[in-house]
C-alpha cells in the first residue's frame, strides 16, 4: 500500500536522494525495510525571502504493511497512501453503444476508462480534432476570424488544451493522481506527478491527447498501437506544415518523440538518450534530433508490429525531410553548434522543434 511522509522542509539545491534520506530518519525507519521510496509532492515556499526553500512528501512502501500502518498511527506527519481510484460500474448490461458528449478532460478520461473495462464508447464532440483547433484558435488570437464550432472552449480537449486547471485541481480525491499518472503514462513529463503546479505545455498537451485519441479508436479493432502512431503521423503532419501560417511550422520532434514514448516507452527513452548523447558529443541539435529518431521504426517493430512501424518509418522519413536544409549546412560544416555557456533560451526557436 505504502504511505507518505508529510513536510519534509529541503534547501532547493538538495537532490532527490537528500530529500528520501531526511524523510527516512525523520521516521526512524531501517534502510533494509524499504521496498521502494520516491519523492511524492513538491511544493516551493517562497514566504520568507530569507529562507526559499523546498516542501516535500516522501513516499515509502515497505516490506511489512503492518509497519506502515504502526508509523503512521505514531507520527502525526506521516499518512496512509491513498489506494489506485477505481471506477464503479454497474453490473447489469445495457443495450446499445455507450455515448459520451464531448472531447474534454472529463469525456476524454470517461471514454478512457470505458475502453479499458470493455466498452466501445461512442464520443460526440463538435469540434475539430486537437491539431486543426490549435491552428484556428493561433489564428483568432493574432485577429483572425473566430470559428463558433471550435475555438478555445469547443474541439478535441476541450478548454483544458489551453489551460492547466485540470493539473492544479488539487480536492483530496484519489482521482486526481491517478489522471495525473495516465498524462504520464500517454508521454507527458513524470514531473506532473510531483510538483505542486504541474505543467505539461501545448505542443506536447496536443499530442497525448491525439495518441489517446487515436488508440480509443483503434484499440476497438484490436489495433491501438497503429492508431497511437497514425495519430502521432498526422500531428506531426498539422505541426510541420499547419495550413493557417502558410504551411510554415516546426520540425516536429517534440511531436516524433511524445509519440514514441507513448507507444513503446523503451523505444522513445532510448532515442531521448541518443539525442542527449550526440548532442552532449557534437553540439548540434539537428544531428542528435536525426539520429535519434532513426531508431524509432526498428524499437516500434519490435514492440508493436509491422503496420506501426511502417507508419513510424513515415514519421522519420518526415522529420529528415524536414531536416534537410541542416543536413547540407552538416555536410558543409556550417551546421550551427549549440552553446552551453550562454542562455539556452536564445538558442531556440519554435522551428527548431
Amino acid at each position: 500500500m505504502g504511505f507518505t511522509v508529510n513536510q519534509i522542509a529541503a534547501p532547493v539545491s538538495a537532490d532527490k536522494r537528500e530529500v528520501i534520506e531526511k524523510a527516512r530518519r525523520l521516521c526512524g525507519i531501517s534502510p533494509d525495510k524499504i521496498k521502494s521510496a520516491d519523492i511524492y509532492k513538491t511544493s516551493l515556499d517562497a514566504r520568507k525571502r530569507s529562507n526559499i526553500h523546498f516542501v516535500h512528501s516522501v513516499y515509502f512502501e515497505l516490506a511489512d504493511p503492518a509497519e506502515e500502518q504502526r508509523l503512521c498511527a505514531k507520527k502525526g506527519f506521516c499518512r496512509i497512501a491513498d489506494e489506485p481510484a477505481q471506477p464503479n460500474f454497474s453490473d447489469k448490461k445495457r443495450e446499445g453503444r455507450t455515448v459520451v458528449a464531448g472531447f474534454g478532460p472529463a469525456g476524454m478520461f470517461c471514454a478512457l476508462t470505458l475502453a479499458r473495462c470493455g466498452y466501445r464508447p461512442l464520443v460526440l464532440e463538435k469540434g475539430a480534432e486537437v491539431d486543426k483547433r490549435t491552428q484556428k484558435v493561433e489564428a483568432f488570437w493574432a485577429g483572425g476570424e473566430l470559428d463558433e464550432n471550435s475555438n478555445v472552449q469547443f474541439g478535441e480537449g476541450g478548454a483544458g488544451t489551453f489551460s492547466d486547471g485540470k493539473l492544479t485541481t488539487r480536492i483530496k480525491d484519489p482521482l486526481c493522481r491517478s489522471i495525473l499518472q495516465d498524462f504520464a503514462r500517454f508521454g507527458a513529463d513524470s514531473s506532473i506527478l510531483a510538483k505542486a503546479k504541474p505543467h505539461i505545455g501545448t505542443d506536447v498537451l496536443k499530442t497525448v491527447i491525439a495518441v489517446v485519441a487515436g488508440g480509443l479508436i483503434m484499440g476497438t479493432q484490436g489495433a491501438a498501437s497503429t492508431g497511437q502512431v497514425f495519430a502521432g503521423f498526422c500531428v506531426m503532419l498539422g505541426h510541420i506544415y499547419p495550413v493557417f501560417y502558410g504551411f510554415r511550422g516546426g520540425k516536429g520532434v517534440l511531436c516524433a518523440e511524445t509519440m514514441l514514448l507513448i507507444v513503446s516507452f523503451p523505444t522513445g527513452l532510448v532515442s531521448l538518450l541518443i539525442f542527449v548523447g550526440i548532442v552532449w558529443a557534437t553540439r548540434y541539435v539537428s544531428l542528435g534530433s536525426i539520429c535519434g529518431a532513426l531508431i524509432a521504426p526498428i524499437g516500434v517493430l519490435a514492440a508493436c508490429g509491422k503496420l506501426p512501424a511502417l507508419l513510424s518509418l513515415f514519421c522519420v522519413i518526415l522529420l529528415v525531410v524536414k531536416h534537410r536544409s541542416n543536413i547540407g549546412r552538416l555536410i558543409r560544416h556550417k551546421e550551427s553548434k549549440l552553446s552551453f555557456k550562454k542562455d539556452l533560451s536564445d538558442k531556440f526557436d519554435d522551428e527548431d522543434f
